[in-house]
């Protein structure tokens, strides 16, 4: 009779579940015993501050039914006969009320979460309360070892800012007295996955000569899934060459035994967790027969001066001290001389192709000088055709011929001033500046060499005849001058595109016109003649961009 056996325990939610008094169900069954009426038990609590505190019942069947705070208890049972006499109680035996299970809100199993943030992302995870909880054990680890976060926390949730395209496991345990904690912690497994990487930037090749191709790896790529196709043109398709998946390299070498022709790359970047990013291509030429960097060299060497292929824009600056003489229908024994600061600029555009001997350019000339501290400026355009003549692999003579419309500064004596006559008579006088315009034709002699393919040198001439009058300050006729420029220039190729030219430039401006005003002196030298000439040094920079 005083052997009793613990079947089972069960344990279940209260209706108090969440507060203070938090208790749950249990229930307890036994053996029963030959002879017993009843059941009699002594539980004691020997947790927390209520310890000590022992609860006696009565029940007719082996089962106790019942609601506990959750701790840890003694356990008492004897049985009683028909006539109420108890036996001997067994040995008592330990039991655990734990506490319930969390229940996860956030992020749930296998969830997979799409990050907004490129590598680090704010996430939230969440839970519902447990009633006599203390607290609550939070437990966040990555597949890669790298994130292994252990905190105790008062509430139901908890921010954590975490790496992306990661797989994660969490668990949550809540916390009782004593240790007395849920009956297992709850753990699930979630994604945290990355946006959309970035194309990849596929490096054209700068020449026909493509021994390897190139691209920039975008960040968070971790390989490339890549196809390369050359275009038949007889099928009109375009035909694999080559293809790799999960390749790890930002480069990859081009088969010298691959005929020339179009090619064409196609590529996407790929990470773990990250969406792949769209395609990105590049087609490009590559040349028949010997790619090696020798057969390159040789062929690209003149590249700095033939460097242009379409559409191309220039710009440049010359700047210098300009001697100025301007001599005013003899009238005085020495022509007005002086010397200024002064500079020109000029834009344009023009059209070359690689193969074609012909091409053409069109420029805007604006120039200027200083002198008794006031502006005087100018301007002149000119387009021609252009005529190149390669000669070996370095050199090239080009020819250009065209027409021009350009304004020529003239400093004249103040005739309108009313002491013009004293100050003749003296040799002092005022001054004014005037341009006279006149149009001709342009012909220009260009000697190009180069030294490698980003270094080379010019050497120019131009000449420029003014035989057609657009006005002039007196309105009377002009008399045909030549003008001249000459030049050495050297240049370097910065890029596929640009191009910057740097020396020095020689410019001689020539004008002539008649004027036939009366002047309110006598002279026995005078004549009709205005002559100007506009010398100078100009060190030149240029600069030429082709689209």
């Amino acid at each position: 009779m005083n052997r009793l056996f613990l079947i089972f325990l069960i344990f279940s939610f209260s209706p108090f579940a969440y507060s203070e008094n938090y208790k749950r169900s249990v229930s307890f069954e036994w053996e029963p015993i030959a002879n017993a009426n009843s059941y009699e038990l002594q539980i004691t609590k020997i947790s927390s501050s209520t310890a000590g505190n022992t609860f006696s019942f009565v029940t007719k069947t082996a089962e106790f039914n019942g609601k506990l705070i959750p701790g840890r208890y003694n356990m008492k049972l004897r049985s009683l006969d028909k006539r109420g006499i108890a036996g001997s109680w067994a040995k008592p035996s330990e039991f655990d009320v734990p506490l319930e299970k969390v229940k996860i809100k956030f992020p749930t199993s296998a969830a997979k979460i799409m990050a907004k943030k490129p590598a680090q992302e704010s996430v939230e995870f969440s839970w519902t309360p447990v009633g006599g909880a203390e607290g609550y054990r939070f437990e966040l680890t990555s597949d890669k070892g790298q994130v292994n976060i252990k905190e105790n926390l008062p509430g139901t949730s908890f921010t954590a800012v975490i790496p992306v395209a990661r797989n994660y496991t969490w668990k949550i345990t809540a916390l009782g007295a004593d240790g007395l904690n849920s009956e297992d912690g709850v753990s699930t497994d979630f994604s945290l996955n990355g946006q959309k990487i970035l194309k990849p930037i596929i490096e054209k090749p700068e020449s026909e000569f493509v021994r390897e191709i190139k691209w920039i790896k975008p960040q968070f790529a971790e390989n490339y899934d890549l196809l390369i196709s050359r275009y038949n043109t007889s099928t009109k398709k375009w035909e694999k060459q080559k293809g790799a998946v999960s390749y790890s390299q930002n480069s990859i070498a081009f088969d010298s035994r691959w005929a020339g022709g179009k090619y064409k790359i196609s590529m996407r970047a790929k990470a773990n967790l990250r969406t792949s990013s769209d395609v990105a291509s590049e087609s490009f030429s590559v040349r028949n027969g010997d790619r090696s960097p020798a057969a390159e060299y040789t062929a690209t060497v003149r590249k700095s001066i033939d460097r242009v292929n379409g559409w191309y824009g220039l710009a440049s600056y010359l700047i210098t001290e300009i001697g100025f003489a301007s001599n005013y229908r003899s009238l005085f024994l020495e022509p007005i001389n002086f010397k200024a600061i002064g500079g020109t600029g000029r834009v344009g555009a023009g059209w070359m192709l690689e193969n074609n001997p012909w091409g053409f350019v069109g420029i805007a000339d604006f120039g200027g000088f200083i002198y008794n501290s006031k502006v005087s400026t100018y301007a002149s355009l000119e387009t021609s055709a252009i005529y190149r003549i390669l000669v070996g692999e370095r050199d090239e003579f080009r020819t250009h011929l065209g027409v021009f419309y350009k304004e020529t500064p003239q400093s004249l004596p103040d005739i309108s001033d009313p002491n013009f006559s004293t100050q003749a008579a003296a040799g002092e006088f005022t001054t004014v500046v005037k341009n006279q315009s006149t149009l001709g034709p342009h012909l220009g002699l260009e000697y190009w060499h180069s030294f490698t393919p980003k270094f080379g040198m010019q050497v120019n001439s131009h000449f420029y005849y003014s035989a057609l009058k657009v006005s002039t300050p007196s309105g009377g006729d002009i008399k045909p001058s030549l003008s001249t420029q000459l030049g050495l220039m050297g240049s370097y190729r910065v890029s596929k595109r640009f191009t910057g030219l740097m020396g020095l430039t020689f410019r001689e401006e020539n004008s002539s016109y008649k004027d036939d005003q009366s002047l309110p002196v006598s002279s026995s030298t005078l004549s009709e003649d205005v002559d100007t000439k506009i010398q100078g040094f100009y060190l030149s920079f240029y600069a030429e961009y082709a689209f």
